[in-house]
């Protein structure tokens, strides 16, 4: 409790004397986005913290101290591409770092990519895949995305518009304001922009200046504050797996995996060579596994489908299919021989002929 009450006494006091003792703070990122710094002393700036409530300010920081694995990977992806940390915050108000995050237009993940949009950056959608939740990819496109809005607009600040409200908007924004200026675009009596997207940019350098001012600088993670650097590695495998295998070879659990791979709609990988994310320290063990099932041993041609019917067992089942038992239990993830009337079978057409049934 003590604490808290600190934290906020500090918040307090930070916040009263702003404008003097965080100027290099406010500086340094206000240049990050291509603001002039004449913006620090117009009325829009100072009431970006004046309207900020104590509850904005607990939230904010509980979002950035919170143990989410996606921060330090959307820095570091953030750096490679050469795009200014200020964008860290623009995922934040997105989506809260959330892989699953879904707005009701349908926007998904981290960085609320729209389909069309995701796809013209080369993010796969499909039934198998969404890789607006792998957070390395999505993370990949929205750099780029937003490079190519400030290499348009030839500021960062109005590519924050663009991403919120759209190329177009901001293009009519300029035009009817005969300026592309900061403090006139945010006008709150010509509302150019609608008041979303004027609020949009608020809460990002609220949320900016918050995380500058060292107040997430308490617990355990210092997320913020770490050497940023991707702890996991993309490692390439065959089409038509069992992400219940994939994690066993890794020695994971399912959940774990499925938690640093979002992307994937099922447990099972597509029908086209893919990839999945693996911790570093896990990868060798992956690599070099001896507990691979026979199938995945053997290339995975095609994949059909099959209703039981009364009166079916396994081992006929696999007989006609030119597959053994064993493969048809670790392809469809089943512990025992028992199979239910009207239960779909995935059946792996292999190119190496198994018709040999195999010791079980």
């Amino acid at each position: 409790m003590k604490k808290v009450i600190l934290i906020f006494f500090t918040i307090s006091l930070a916040f009263a004397n702003f404008s003097v003792e965080n100027y290099e703070r406010q500086e340094k990122i206000l240049k990050s986005i291509d603001v002039d710094m004449k913006y620090l002393n117009d009325e829009s700036f100072v009431e970006i913290f004046s309207n900020m409530s104590e509850r904005d300010i607990q939230y904010f920081t509980k979002i950035l101290n919170e143990d989410n694995m996606n921060i330090p990977i959307i820095k570091a992806i953030l750096k490679k591409e050469g795009v200014p940390d200020v964008f860290l915050y623009l995922a934040m108000i997105e989506s809260n770092f959330k892989t699953h995050a879904k707005s009701g237009a349908k926007a998904v993940g981290v960085w609320q990519f729209m389909s069309p949009t995701a796809k013209s950056f080369g993010l796969k959608i499909d039934r198998y895949v969404d890789e607006r939740k792998d957070v390395v990819a999505s993370s990949t496109a929205a750099a780029r995305y937003l490079k190519r809005l400030k290499k348009q607009f030839g500021k960062w600040y109005l590519a924050i518009f663009a991403y919120n409200c759209g190329d177009g908007c901001v293009r009519r924004a300029i035009a009817n304001a005969n300026s592309d200026e900061l403090s006139v675009l945010l006008d709150e009596n010509k509302k150019y922009l609608p008041l979303e997207t004027r609020n949009f940019f608020r809460k990002i350098v609220g949320a900016s200046l918050i995380a500058e001012n060292d107040i997430v600088k308490y617990g355990d993670a210092y997320l913020l504050n770490q050497i940023m650097s991707l702890n996991i590695k993309r490692v390439e495998i065959q089409a038509n797996d069992n992400l219940v295998n994939l994690a066993k070879r890794a020695g994971m659990s399912l959940s774990d995996l499925k938690k640093i791979n979002p992307h994937f709609n099922t447990n099972l990988t597509p029908p086209y060579s893919y990839y999945i994310y693996l911790p570093i320290e896990r990868v060798a063990l992956f690599k070099n596994s001896k507990k691979n099932f026979d199938y995945a041993k053997n290339k995975v041609k095609n994949i059909i489908t099959y209703k039981v019917k009364s009166g079916d067992t396994l081992y006929d089942i696999a007989k006609e299919n030119n597959v053994t038992t064993k493969i048809l239990k670790s392809f469809n993830n089943l512990s025992s021989d028992f199979l239910s009337v009207n239960q779909t079978l995935r059946i792996p057409v292999l190119l190496i002929d198994e018709s040999k049934e195999a010791k079980n």
